[in-house]
C-alpha cells in the first residue's frame, strides 16, 4: 500500500466531510442529472408532449415546471408559449420564465428591475430606499470611524503625566462627546482623568526616579439603539417582503500608555 504525507490524508477526510453534508435529496438530483444526457431528457420531453391535451393550461404549466427541473430551458419557453398565447397575464408562467410586471407590461427580472429604479449592489436587487439607507449608514460609519480615532488620541494625551496637556485633551474630549450625543463616553473620561492625575501625583517621583514601569490603560464602548428601519424586498418571484432592522450606533476608544524605563 502506498503512503501519503499526513498533511494529504487529512485533505482527503475533509472532501469526505464535505460530501456528506451536502443534503440526501440535492446529491441524489445532482447524481441523476450528471447520469441522464441531455439526448434522454429531450426524448422524455417530446413524450411528455405528445400526451399533452390541447389546450390544458394547468398541463402545459406542469410540463414546464418539469422542464425546469430537468434543466431543458428551451423547451420550458416552447411548454409555455401556448399559455402565454392564451393569457399574456398568466402569473405561474410569467414567474417561471422569471419576470415581474411593471405596470402594465411583463419584462425579465432584471430589466423590471431597472425599471422600477432597482440597484444590482453585492448579490440583490435594492430599492432607492434602500440604496439611501445604505450610502447614509456608509457615511455615518465612516464619520464615526473618524471620532473615534480622535477621542482614543485624546484619551491618550488625557491619561499621560503632563498635567496642562491633560486637562485641555480633557476639555476637548468632553466637547467632542457632548457634540456627538455621547456622554457616557463623557463620563468614563472624567473617571479616568481623575484616577490618572491621582495616580501621577502619588507616584510620579518613584516612577522618575525608581524607574518603576507599568502601563495606563483607558477602555469605554457605547452602542445605542436609534430605532428601526424597514426594508422592502422581493424574495424570488413572490410579493414584496418588508423586514424590519434595528439601527444602532456604536463607538468605542481604547488607549494604553506605557511609562517608565
Amino acid at each position: 500500500m502506498r503512503h501519503f504525507p499526513g498533511y494529504l490524508w487529512i485533505g482527503l477526510l475533509g472532501a469526505g466531510l464535505a460530501a456528506q453534508a451536502v443534503p440526501v435529496q440535492k446529491l441524489q438530483a445532482m447524481q441523476t442529472r450528471a447520469k441522464v444526457p441531455r439526448a434522454e431528457r429531450q426524448t422524455e420531453y417530446l413524450l411528455r408532449l405528445k400526451a399533452l391535451p390541447k389546450n390544458d393550461t394547468r398541463a402545459s404549466l406542469a410540463l414546464a415546471t418539469w422542464c425546469r427541473k430537468k434543466r431543458l430551458f428551451p423547451e420550458m419557453r416552447a411548454s409555455l408559449a401556448p399559455v402565454l398565447d392564451r393569457d399574456p397575464d398568466q402569473a405561474e408562467a410569467r414567474a417561471l420564465l422569471g419576470h415581474l410586471k411593471v405596470g402594465q407590461k411583463w419584462m425579465p427580472k432584471a430589466k423590471a428591475f431597472k425599471a422600477m429604479g432597482y440597484t444590482f449592489h453585492r448579490g440583490t436587487w435594492r430599492s432607492p430606499a434602500e440604496m439611501k439607507a445604505l450610502k447614509e449608514a456608509l457615511v455615518r460609519k465612516r464619520h464615526l470611524a473618524r471620532v473615534s480615532s480622535t477621542l482614543s488620541k485624546l484619551a491618550r494625551i488625557l491619561v499621560g503625566p503632563d498635567d496642562k496637556r491633560s486637562e485641555k485633551a480633557r476639555d476637548d474630549f468632553l466637547v467632542l462627546v457632548r457634540q456627538e450625543k455621547l456622554h457616557r463616553l463623557g463620563y468614563e473620561a472624567e473617571k479616568a482623568w481623575y484616577r490618572a492625575r491621582k495616580f501621577w501625583k502619588t507616584h510620579r517621583r518613584a516612577v522618575t526616579y525608581d524607574r518603576i514601569r507599568g502601563t495606563i490603560a483607558m477602555r469605554a464602548q457605547m452602542t445605542k439603539l436609534l430605532g428601526f428601519q424597514n426594508y422592502t424586498t422581493s424574495l424570488g418571484t413572490g410579493s414584496p417582503v418588508t423586514i424590519q432592522l434595528p439601527r444602532t450606533r456604536s463607538i468605542g476608544i481604547g488607549t494604553s500608555v506605557p511609562f517608565g524605563r
